[in-house]
């Protein structure tokens, strides 16, 4: 399969990723070089914080535990679903 190149074909995508095969590709784009990527695909900071929620919310949908404190993670995928609130 080609890499997706807009954000209607990364949620097909994910949405059919589960088990290992979702474990092993959102740990690899939970990473600073595949941030870039998207970054030099042309993919907007937004856009791309949108594939790593989706990413996250994929695993709740297959019934996994969202990881959490992964080192050399971009960032936390518990994060992306439970936002801090912001400061009033």
């Amino acid at each position: 399969m080609d890499m997706p190149t807009t954000i209607e074909q990364w949620a097909n995508y994910i949405g059919t990723l589960t088990g290992t095969d979702l474990y092993s590709k959102a740990m690899a784009a939970n990473s600073i070089p595949f941030v870039r990527r998207l970054e030099e695909e042309g993919f907007a900071p937004s856009e791309t914080e949108s594939i790593l929620t989706m990413f996250a919310s994929q695993f709740q949908h297959d019934g996994q535990t969202v990881p959490s404190g992964v080192d050399g993670a971009y960032i936390d995928f518990n994060m992306l679903l439970e936002p801090m609130p912001s400061p009033t």
